[in-house]
């Protein structure tokens, strides 16, 4: 009974958790400026504020990274591992023949309907992680002025994507120039994005593909165990 009590109250927890993870959003929030250093600000929240990340970086500075974790800051650290591995000298008639067995029908790939797929997935994702809110001030100029003749009129062409924004850019004919900031808002749902990827994986373009996959796999390790002795 009481290894019964300890397994459900540890699937609760599990529940538990992976609903706080799939429903509770992510903040976002990004911003810079530009005249002559630069300043970059990256923050995630999560949690309301329980979990923090902060990354930034500056001008001739290093970059700083930070966590938080209901008010513990965590200094995470990335030692660099360097492994070496030993060559070895294979028979070129094995090597062929494992090819053969791992032999992918590029042709999956190259069809209309998986094509509308991944267009259909690129959009809903961004249309989710589209931003709350999206400032940018500045100038801009390159050193032709055809070329900031040329920005100008495709930014003209995106405006009533953009008219919901803060968006104020001046051009500059004489010169090249970029100077000014941005800052951009918003949030994501896991649980969204983790529906927007099955969903993409349930197609059948994506399950065509999957099962060519898992047969590969099925080939190449029967070749393997014929190869042992």
């Amino acid at each position: 009974m009481i290894l019964i009590s300890i397994l459900s109250t540890l699937l609760i927890f599990l529940l538990i958790l992976m609903l706080t993870v799939c429903l509770i959003p992510f903040e976002y929030a990004f911003s810079g400026d530009k005249h002559e250093a630069y300043f970059l600000e990256g923050k995630i929240i999560w949690i309301f504020g329980g979990f923090k990340g902060l990354i930034s970086m500056e001008s001739r500075q290093r970059v700083s990274f930070s966590l938080q974790l209901f008010g513990f800051h965590l200094s995470p650290q990335t030692p660099r591992q360097e492994k070496q591995k030993l060559k070895k000298k294979k028979d070129p008639s094995i090597k062929q023949e494992k090819k053969k067995a791992r032999r992918f029908d590029a042709s999956l790939f190259l069809n209309k309907r998986l094509f509308e797929v991944l267009c259909r997935f690129v959009a809903d994702v961004l249309k989710h992680m589209k931003p709350q809110a999206f400032l940018l001030h500045g100038s801009i100029g390159f050193d032709d002025p055809y070329h900031t003749g040329v920005f100008w009129g495709g930014l003209n062409i995106l405006y009533p994507l953009l008219k919901n924004f803060d968006i104020q850019i001046v051009p500059i004919f004489h010169e090249e120039k970029l100077e000014g900031n941005f800052a951009v808002q918003g949030r994501i749902i896991i649980g969204v994005l983790i529906l927007l990827v099955i969903k993409l994986l349930l197609s059948n373009p994506s399950r065509n593909i999957i099962i060519q996959f898992i047969k590969n796999k099925v080939a190449y390790r029967q070749f393997v165990f014929a190869r042992k002795p």
